[in-house]
């Protein structure tokens, strides 16, 4: 579930991300525009839209292949949360972790979230991290020892960057 933790830091993970990554990039923007902005952010397996979330779902498989799923479906939702074009909002340190064996969202989403961190106009790219976990499927990044250490040097460099 996505949430804030500590004071200066904000996760979106997976569950209900949609919501909670346009409301968490929103607040962001907020922030950063005050000149208070979070020491990073981190993003576990993030999903791009509605639209690439709906076609590479398992459970969308019987359906995503029907003539009339994206133009009955997918064009009808009011919002699409584009989570693409959201992500440039997002001035402070960023790091985005994926595990390259989720078959929920599939990595590709993630690599697609860095390329429009980086490339969306930030004063500094190379404050964009991306993470793949070889071994780690959908939901199961959190499990790895990696990931508290990949925190740990995430979390200096990210509190350094904002003084």
């Amino acid at each position: 579930m996505s949430k804030i933790v500590c004071k200066h830091r904000v996760w979106n993970s997976q569950c209900c991300s949609f919501f909670l990554f346009r409301a968490a990039t929103l607040f962001v923007k907020r922030l950063c525009e005050e000149d208070n902005a979070p020491n990073g952010v981190v993003l576990e397996a993030p999903l791009t839209n509605v639209e690439d979330a709906s076609m590479s779902h398992p459970l969308s498989l019987p359906f995503r292949y029907l003539p009339f799923f994206r133009s009955f479906f997918l064009a009808s939702l009011p919002e699409k949360f584009d989570s693409l074009n959201r992500v440039g909002y997002l001035s402070c340190p960023l790091l985005i972790v994926h595990g390259l064996l989720d078959r929920i969202i599939p990595v590709e989403q993630g690599e697609r979230m860095f390329q429009a961190a980086v490339s969306g106009g930030r004063s500094d790219p190379s404050q964009v991290y991306f993470e793949v976990f070889p071994e780690a499927g959908h939901r199961q990044i959190k499990s790895f020892p990696k990931l508290r250490l990949l925190l740990r040097q995430f979390i200096p460099l990210s509190s350094e960057s904002q003084h």
